[in-house]
């Protein structure tokens, strides 16, 4: 959904859009609420940016694993095993954190706002192809509305379901989103 936001201008240097589990985006919110928002953002980044072990750790990678593991079940050994280590660091206590800035989990203080992104999304004259989670997704609210939206906003529109599958479906079953993503990049245009 991002991505696609950012290739909205007719451009010839896009020739194709793959979005893998679109996501919806925060809940519109109302606009007046917007200072508190943004003061409640500060408050909370402060927060944050004073506590180096904002996120969960593990006291060792075995530990890490198994979490990742009961949290992802479609995963396969190895890529529980590769995220661990590639996502993840031994901090100076010995315990096992995300490599990640604890403030990317803080709830933006500015909201999305679906008819601004339908717009956007109309502008797009790419072939777009969205593979999506065929389970529930968490960061869709009502995913009927958003999946209907979204075929409706894209010109050339193809969505296929991966299952079984969760957010992050190219995890789950790399070999499959490989193989759809190149046989699409490589699919003759038809313009």
């Amino acid at each position: 959904s991002m991505v696609a936001r950012g290739v909205s201008a007719p451009d010839e240097r896009v020739r194709r859009l793959v979005c893998l589990d679109a996501a919806e985006g925060t809940d519109a919110a109302e606009p007046a609420d917007v200072g508190e928002r943004i003061a409640h953002w500060i408050d909370v980044a402060s927060a944050f940016a004073a506590c180096p072990h904002a996120f969960a750790s593990q006291p060792d990678v075995a530990a890490l694993k198994a979490v990742l593991a009961a949290r992802e079940p479609n995963w396969r050994d190895e890529v529980v095993a590769l995220v661990a280590r590639h996502n993840h660091a031994c901090g100076p206590d010995g315990r096992w954190r995300p490599r990640a800035d604890p403030a990317h989990a803080i709830r933006e203080p500015l909201r999305y706002r679906p008819a601004e992104v339908d717009a956007i999304w109309a502008r797009v004259t790419a072939p777009v192809l969205a593979l999506d989670a065929a389970g529930p997704t968490p960061f869709v609210r009502d995913a009927a509305a958003f999946l209907a939206r979204r075929q409706r906003s894209f010109r050339q529109f193809d969505r296929r379901l991966i299952e079984p599958a969760g957010h992050h479906l190219h995890l789950d079953h790399p070999e499959r989103i490989a193989a759809a993503v190149e046989a699409f990049l490589l699919a003759p245009d038809t313009q």
